[in-house]
């Protein structure tokens, strides 16, 4: 009878070790797995943004020298306080830095921010079903965008214009996908986002220009979403991020439509 209990609580005790190595495997493997995404999703924000810092002296020097033509002083900053633009707020540990910076310009000692621009590359699920390896859910990093949208209102409230631009890339944001309905109309105050999707390697920036339009039609700051995106199982990771030249080509092109307006803003009678 001893030996019977002695035997079972033997047996029950090892199947209980069983049990609880087979689950920290399948946690340790679940972590791994997670530890893995989140390598190559940073890999890719890391690239993403390279392309992005690489423009910033070509893009300032533009401006300098866009800006002088029209008697304005250029201004760059990388983070602004929000005690800078809200009366009377004591905190200076608060503030926004987007990823491309903040650009302004000085009209008889005035400033006025004409751009602010964001990067955001998300999805790997491309990469993993490369490797053979189940999907992912998408992430929710792009919704981390409206945090510095929301700040912005303090710049562009009394402007004709709302120059947030955010370059947007990655098979997160397919059709085929829910995410990009999180930068649609919804959230974005009624503007759709300006959308490329891959089918070949071909992108020709010059198509997408004239759909941009940072002019206020309705009485809202919003953001303009340019986006560039490919189906996980149809090509590889990064291969619809944006080239510098194409940023470059964006980057101008609202500069002068949103320094026109401000300058007209700015001499109103």
């Amino acid at each position: 009878m001893n030996s019977q209990i002695i035997k079972n609580n033997f047996i029950f005790e090892y199947l209980s070790q069983c049990f609880i190595s087979n689950i920290i495997s399948n946690i340790m493997s679940h972590l791994q797995n997670i530890h893995k995404g989140s390598a190559i999703a940073s890999g890719a924000c890391v690239d993403s943004e390279n392309t992005l810092n690489c423009i910033l002296g070509e893009f300032k020097d533009f401006c300098t020298d866009y800006i002088k033509q029209l008697g304005g002083k250029f201004i760059w900053q990388k983070k602004l306080f929000v005690s800078d633009v809200v009366p009377n707020y004591k905190n200076n540990k608060c503030f926004i830095s987007p990823d491309g910076g903040l650009f302004f310009i000085e009209l008889d000692f005035i400033q006025y921010c004409f751009l602010i621009v964001e990067d955001k590359y998300q999805g790997t699920n491309d990469t993993r079903y490369k490797e053979g390896l189940k999907r992912q859910s998408t992430g929710n990093a792009i919704e981390r965008v409206f945090k510095n949208l929301n700040a912005s209102w303090h710049l562009f409230k009394d402007l004709p214009v709302s120059p947030y631009l955010v370059f947007v890339a990655g098979c997160d944001f397919h059709n085929s996908e829910s995410i990009i309905h999180r930068i649609g109309p919804v959230s974005n105050f009624g503007k759709e986002p300006i959308v490329w999707e891959m089918e070949s390697s071909d992108f020709d920036v010059s198509e997408m220009l004239p759909k941009i339009d940072v002019r206020k039609d309705i009485d809202r700051e919003f953001a303009t979403f340019c986006v560039k995106t490919h189906k996980y199982d149809e090509f590889s990771n990064k291969s619809s991020m944006w080239k510098a030249s194409e940023r470059l080509a964006v980057m101008k092109h609202i500069a002068k439509q949103s320094l026109k307006e401000i300058v007209r803003y700015h001499y109103r009678s």
